[in-house]
């Protein structure tokens, strides 16, 4: 739990969802942060509740979250 919690909440991890935000962009594109992340598309459930989480709290928050996803953190 105190990993997940480093990760999530640790100073270095805002800093890299920030800057990868604005690698996306602008434009707010869901896909196109999925792209970067996890080199994938979003399904369409994911792009419905990433949209509406970028809408309420910004592509920052979108790009902290998908750095979190254990497809991210995890290798298989």
């Amino acid at each position: 739990p105190l990993q997940a919690l480093t990760l999530m909440n640790h100073q270095f991890t805002i800093d890299m969802a920030e800057a990868l935000a604005e690698r996306v962009g602008e434009s707010n594109d869901v896909a196109g942060a999925f792209q970067l992340i996890l080199s994938r598309d979003p399904t369409r459930a994911e792009r419905k509740a990433s949209k509406a989480l970028v809408r309420d709290h910004g592509l920052d928050a979108l790009c902290r979250t998908l750095l979190n996803t254990n497809e991210f953190v995890y290798l298989n």
